[in-house]
């Protein structure tokens, strides 16, 4: 099975996290991503995490040309589309009171796109060491 490690999810998210994976497996399953439901999830991360807007995408790009190695935030749409079209059967999430854990899933084909979309979920709630255990 592969994975998804990470640690350090502060411990006053560590719910939130859970909420989240447990949302995107049911769209996966259910093929129902309710755009709006997932902005209330977000909370205030919708907005202080992704790009929204073409202005901001082309400021990012105009930073990321200047210096390719700085850390590019997703495009709201992308992070969605990616997880959508990701050939990946999200299995569990596990993390424990320290703020370590993993996402367990299942790749359905190789090589697919957005398992790096899937590492965004912990990463929205700044975990550190993130690493993808996977083909």
């Amino acid at each position: 099975m592969d994975s998804i490690t990470f640690e350090k999810i502060p411990k006053n998210h560590i719910n939130d996290v859970v909420e989240l994976f447990n949302f995107l497996k049911k769209a996966k399953i259910e093929n129902n991503f309710d755009a709006c439901q997932l902005i209330e999830k977000l909370g205030d991360k919708y907005h202080t995490i992704f790009i929204h807007t073409k202005q901001e995408s082309d400021e990012w790009l105009a930073k990321w040309k200047l210096n390719n190695t700085i850390e590019m935030p997703w495009d709201f749409g992308s992070w969605v589309d990616a997880i959508k079209e990701c050939e990946v059967e999200l299995i569990s999430i596990n993390i424990n009171n320290d703020g370590t854990g993993k996402i367990f899933f299942n790749q359905l084909c190789h090589p697919t796109v957005g398992i790096e979309a899937l590492a965004e979920i912990v990463l929205i709630y700044k975990a550190g060491n993130v690493v993808i255990n996977a083909i």
